[in-house]
């Protein structure tokens, strides 16, 4: 079976399940008079070997971006090599009459024979992209999963993943929505029953009044971080970021050609970042404050006294806005309790708050 797979510019051909995307299309002259015989050198997504495809009676157009169908006149012969294009005829043919015939040496075969021309592609990236550090986080995760692979017993502690299955009502909710039809596009903020419940869920458990226009839902408590940055920080602007924090907040303020100012805290003062530490790196370009409580990586939970000490020096400084991360929410033990930042006084106006489902537990 042959099927084709328009793209712009590219050629995706499948043959007999295999799939293979040409990296090198070229033209020879057919075995009759006005035909065209197109070369496609791809390597097979199920196999090691080069190979070359090649069909006769196509118009005089690149097959990259004509209209014909490929069907009876695509046939298939095995080039040799291994990570190189094949330079000469060597071919180990499926077909043996058919390739033969079609690779007369007669021929030459033009596109078998000449090197694809040197062409130096600039692949730079951008400079705050290329600034960026890999996710600690993620690599470490990633080892552990290849280590669990291999058969080593280890625990992954880089991820703050719940180490339970999501629960059973979730799981026959979410397939009851699929077959009622709820796969549609949604608003961008979310739908309206959504948001709705989360402003209800904001009353009771944390003391917040917002209307469902002031609750914007994304895909995870990442995405709503970043697009909280983008929508506040200016080049320039400096992000304090208490430490130990999650690592990628610092990448994220620098993403948005902000600068990240880490203030370092201590295991002697629990972690927690006293109010004279931010007033003392506070500056005319200091936007952003990010608080973390409860706090990855640290477990570190503010005292209301502790968040009422940082909302009077946050007071004092009109241009700063803190970004309440609250994800760990609901992993809080006694007697350490959870207060939201915005629910202070004065600090609803100045405060994004950023919460989820990944950490809740059931």
């Amino acid at each position: 079976m042959t099927r084709r797979i328009r793209t712009p510019g590219l050629l995706i051909v499948s043959v007999e399940s295999h799939w293979f995307a040409p990296l090198w299309i070229e033209r020879a002259p057919g075995r009759r008079p006005g035909n065209t015989v197109w070369l496609f050198y791809s390597r097979r997504t199920t196999g090691p070997a080069w190979t070359l495809y090649h069909t006769e009676g196509l118009p005089e157009t690149d097959p990259a971006v004509n209209s014909m169908p490929l069907a009876s006149h695509l046939r298939a012969g095995h080039m040799t090599g291994t990570n190189q294009l094949p330079r000469g005829v060597a071919v180990t043919p499926t077909r043996p009459a058919a390739a033969q015939q079609l690779l007369r040496p007669q021929q030459q075969l033009r596109a078998a024979t000449a090197d694809a021309p040197a062409v130096t592609v600039d692949q730079t990236l951008n400079p705050l992209v290329a600034s960026l550090s890999v996710s600690k986080t993620m690599a470490l995760t990633d080892l552990a999963r290849s280590m669990k692979e291999s058969g080593i017993d280890v625990i992954g502690l880089a991820a703050g993943e719940p180490d339970f299955d999501t629960p059973e009502e979730i799981v026959e909710a979410g397939i009851e929505a699929l077959r009622d039809g709820f796969t549609r596009y949604t608003p961008n903020t979310g739908t309206s029953n959504l948001r709705q419940a989360i402003c209800n869920k904001l009353k009771v458990d944390n003391g917040l009044d917002y209307s469902p226009d002031e609750i914007v839902v994304s895909n995870g408590a990442k995405q709503a971080i970043w697009q909280g940055l983008l929508a506040t920080v200016s080049p320039g602007d400096e992000v304090i970021i208490p430490a130990p924090y999650w690592v990628s907040y610092p990448e994220m303020a620098r993403l948005a050609n902000a600068k990240p100012v880490v203030v370092n805290t201590t295991p002697d003062q629990g972690f927690i970042m006293m109010a004279q530490q931010l007033e003392a790196v506070l500056t005319p370009r200091s936007r952003l404050l990010i608080l973390c409580t409860p706090s990855n990586p640290t477990g570190a939970v503010y005292s209301l006294e502790q968040l009422q000490a940082i909302a009077e020096v946050v007071s004092r400084h009109p241009r700063l806005l803190v970004m309440s991360d609250e994800i760990y929410e609901s992993i809080c033990y006694p007697p350490a309790q959870h207060h939201s930042f915005a629910a202070l006084p004065g600090m609803w106006e100045r405060t994004l708050t950023v919460n989820g489902f990944s950490k809740v537990i059931v």
